[in-house]
């Protein structure tokens, strides 16, 4: 359940509503994590952005839809950030949990049911 007091700030957000400002905070949640998709070598933080957009924004939560609902996504890409790419999911996981501790949390009453993380392979 969200706290009153947490509600209030997000209606006032720019004055306008629950949705105002939405599509910045979604890209200061990405750069928060960005840091968790970059190598040395390599990055995948566009894939990882893409997936999260896709699972926003698709009526079917499935990599085709995704792709269909996030034109520049690439079903590849998308594809291997799930299956082959070495990013640390408990260290994203761990990001998400302080962020929705930080807006939702501090309360007796609070918590943060979550389901099967879908990037979780077998074995891990």
């Amino acid at each position: 359940m969200v706290q009153p007091e947490t509600l209030k700030k997000l209606v006032a957000d720019a004055g306008v509503g629950l949705l105002a400002g939405i599509g910045q905070r979604f890209l200061d949640f990405c750069e928060r994590c960005s840091g968790h998709f970059r190598r040395r070598t390599r990055t995948v933080e566009a894939s990882a952005r893409h997936y999260v957009r896709g699972l926003l924004q698709a009526e079917t939560k499935n990599m085709e839809r995704m792709e269909e609902a996030i034109p520049e996504a690439d079903h590849q890409a998308s594809h291997h950030i799930l299956s082959e790419s070495a990013w640390p999911k408990r260290a994203v996981l761990d990001q998400v949990a302080q962020d929705a501790n930080r807006l939702l949390g501090g309360h007796t009453d609070s918590s943060c049911p979550t389901s099967t993380c879908p990037a979780t392979r077998d074995g891990e």
